[in-house]
């Protein structure tokens, strides 16, 4: 008996170290909530667009590395570079590596902004994406974002290096052109939901879960109640209504792609990926740009900084 109570002294001390752990964190999620509201009302002055020429920075460490090679006199007499030298086209360079709810698409939005009104038909933007996935909302935002560059007639370029899966893939799926190096990650089309559920240990503890709602279907599975096959019935039809419209983008996107071969969840390397169609040249994103630079285009990478974003802002930003 003692010891019948002892464990059930454990599990209620676990179950109120849970509630404990739960409320602090609402009260964290309330408090961003906050912080965001606070920094969406702000000016975008507190942020600064940052332009960095990665074709000039790759030219000027090779002719440093160059420099080093010849004897001292003969480095004195290089010629220094000039700014003027003119180009065919620019390749806009934006990085997106997302979190599981895809906050950083309010950053890629901005990004996008400055892109789509100075760009034009001629140029090409890429986005560097590594991900993979989360939320189905943060990253079909995310996809209708990027889709924005192929609306206004700029060719959009994916270039992963690592991985691409799920809504990664989805964000992906929405260029003209996705390049992929070697051994990254691609596929994951499909969707999961999952939760646990306390009513085994709750009926072992004596303890019930009362929920008043109104509307059939307001609420389904849940941890604290009996999951039943008309409530599963349901989630699963929502799960394949979401799947469908992924599906949907990618064979948009894609329309040489067998969608129902490459759309059971599962994911390959690059390399078999292309063979399935679902990437269509192996490379990395560093191989793609230089390329693009020897073809005497500008190389030019457009970031978006938040600088004034507070410190909690952040920390609490990269955990939810």
């Amino acid at each position: 008996m003692q010891t019948t109570l002892n464990f059930l002294e454990t599990v209620l001390l676990v179950l109120a170290i849970l509630v404990a752990l739960g409320l602090a964190a609402t009260i964290a999620i309330a408090l961003l909530k906050v912080l965001r509201t606070r920094r969406d009302g702000k000016k975008d002055s507190d942020g600064e667009l940052e332009l960095t020429s990665l074709d000039k920075e790759l030219a000027e460490r090779v002719k440093e590395v160059k420099r080093s090679f010849l004897p001292e006199k003969q480095r004195k007499k290089l010629p220094k570079n000039k700014d003027d030298k003119t180009y065919d086209s620019t390749v806009f360079v934006v990085d997106f590596h997302p979190s599981m709810r895809a906050h950083e698409v309010e950053v890629l939005r901005k990004e996008i902004d400055v892109i789509t009104q100075v760009a034009t038909g001629k140029d090409e933007v890429v986005v560097r994406i590594d991900s993979p996935g989360g939320t189905v909302n943060g990253y079909g935002h995310a996809a209708s974002q990027l889709l924005r560059v192929h609306n206004a007639g700029i060719p959009l370029t994916i270039c992963v290096d690592e991985v691409a899966a799920s809504g990664g893939y989805m964000c992906a799926a929405v260029a003209d052109k996705i390049i992929a190096a070697p051994f990254a990650y691609i596929g994951s089309i499909g969707v999961v939901a999952g939760m646990p559920n306390f009513v085994g240990l709750m009926n072992k503890l004596g303890v019930s879960y009362l929920e008043l709602t109104a509307g059939e279907n307001k609420r389904t599975l849940t941890p604290f109640s009996e999951p039943t096959p008309q409530k599963e019935a349901i989630e699963l039809e929502r799960l394949q209504a979401i799947h469908d419209a992924f599906k949907n983008l990618i064979r948009q996107r894609r329309p040489n792609l067998d969608i129902d071969k490459v759309a059971d969840g599962n994911y390959w390397l690059a390399v078999n990926a292309k063979e399935l169609g679902l990437v269509d040249v192996i490379q990395t994103s560093d191989e793609y740009l230089i390329q693009q630079s020897r073809a005497n285009r500008r190389i030019l990478k457009i970031s978006y900084k938040d600088d004034k974003a507070g410190l909690l802002s952040r920390v609490l930003q990269s955990v939810t």
